[in-house]
């Protein structure tokens, strides 16, 4: 049985966004925790930026606001990696000629957060955004970020236990790698069928295996992704896919960003402040809830969800 509590007792405890896990139980598998996350994570600073900018807190200040859920998109270069939001670099100030953002920086500020908060884990989506690297990508990052690093990172390619993974980076996959060169135990998780969402269906959500490098099938991933809708449609979505009975042994995924007629922050005014008036109940599961330009508010709300009354119990 797990403890929750609620949000004000949370608070009375010392929980904050710099430490809410600490509150879960750590038999609880990490599909089955509300998480805060956001899109295009690292877009603080970019160039391009009135049309890719997608975020208004840095990393650093994600993290301590709450956010465990990170949508990591990079280049490979000459000299490592560097965060883009497609054709656009992200960097470390607004000025043009600031420092270009390394993954280097992110995972050191990811390492710091993880030093000083050790209840807490960070999921890191990492995919190839620009550039052509195919298998050399992921290959090139492990051996600059995560060989020689291996108590940072948890590289298994199945659904671990808080518990196991706190402190810990949780990697996820997007993309291929070589098969003969990695396995199960330093892959991360399978993410590779990570589905890409076009059109304007209000209901496209997918549904994709989480396989071994074998092929089997072991867990999977539900994504609402219809980042083409706009309004009132789209928040619809998000509403319908919050709505329904989610699966806890799945990844389950809310991304509410969207784009179109409107830039995207433009587009997350709207969404978020209908976000905050949804009334995300305690005790309800919704998965991972990750949004354009999150606030410590919305955060707040969605981590909050995990705690019930204090003596109340969720049947697992």
């Amino acid at each position: 049985m797990l403890l929750y509590i609620n949000e004000n007792a949370a608070t009375e405890h010392g929980v904050g966004g710099n430490g809410w896990m600490s509150k879960i139980d750590g038999e609880t598998p990490i599909t089955a925790i509300n998480i805060p996350g956001t899109h295009d994570s690292a877009t603080e600073y970019v160039s391009f930026a009135f049309v890719s900018r997608t975020q208004a807190l840095s990393i650093a200040e994600q993290l301590e606001a709450g956010v465990r859920y990170f949508d990591m998109r990079f280049e490979k270069t000459e000299n490592g990696f560097k965060a883009v939001h497609s054709l656009s670099d992200c960097r470390e100030g607004k000025s043009i000629f600031s420092e270009k953002l390394t993954a280097e920086k992110i995972i050191g500020d990811c390492s710091a957060f993880l030093s000083e908060n050790p209840s807490e884990t960070i999921l890191f989506q990492l995919r190839e955004d620009d550039g052509d690297a195919g298998d050399s990508f992921f290959e090139s990052f492990y051996e600059l970020f995560i060989k020689n690093t291996p108590d940072l990172w948890f590289c298994e390619n199945r659904i671990p236990k808080l518990g196991e993974v706190r402190g810990k980076i949780v990697l996820l996959r997007v993309g291929g790698i070589d098969g003969e060169k990695f396995t199960d135990k330093n892959s991360g998780i399978n993410f590779s069928m990570y589905p890409y969402i076009d059109g304007m269906k209000k209901h496209d959500y997918r549904r994709e295996d989480i396989k071994t490098l074998e092929g089997t099938a072991y867990c999977s991933m539900y994504v609402q992704d219809s980042y083409q809708l706009l309004g009132r449609r789209k928040l619809a979505a998000i509403e319908d896919f919050l709505a329904s009975e989610l699966d806890r042994a799945e990844f389950n995924i809310c991304m509410t960003n969207c784009t179109g007629i409107l830039v995207p922050w433009m587009n997350a005014i709207y969404v978020n402040r209908r976000l905050k008036e949804y009334g995300f109940e305690s005790g309800r599961y919704y998965g991972i809830v990750a949004a354009d330009f999150i606030d410590p508010e919305l955060c707040r709300m969605i981590y909050s969800s995990n705690f019930r009354e204090a003596g109340a119990t969720l049947i697992k």
